[in-house]
């Protein structure tokens, strides 16, 4: 479990959010690739506390504000996969980390 900030951008560019308090969980154990095995990535489920106020859809970029990816020193990117708003008070999302992306 990793607890962070995190920016949405959505798939133009434009952030719509940014210093949002979030939870980040490994949703599956183990690297998953694409349909060609080109990209691997990892599955993880991302818990936003409150929610945006321009919500969160698929294909938006998740990007830690606080940890980076490992392998390109850059901010850690997640792309979101599916989301969801339980009780209006926090968001759930599903989301994919591209390894070395």
């Amino acid at each position: 479990m990793i607890l962070t900030t995190i920016q949405i951008q959505r798939p133009d560019g434009a952030i719509v959010a940014s210093g949002l308090v979030a939870q980040i969980e490994l949703a599956a154990p183990r690297v998953l690739a694409d349909e060609s095995g080109a990209r691997p990535y990892l599955l993880f489920d991302l818990l936003i506390e409150g929610i945006p106020p321009a919500g969160v859809r698929g294909r938006d970029l998740i990007l830690d504000e606080q940890n980076s990816d490992p392998l390109t020193g850059t901010n850690a990117r997640y792309r979101v996969i599916t989301a969801e708003v339980f009780d209006r008070e926090h968001c759930e999302c599903r989301v994919q980390q591209v390894i070395g992306a």
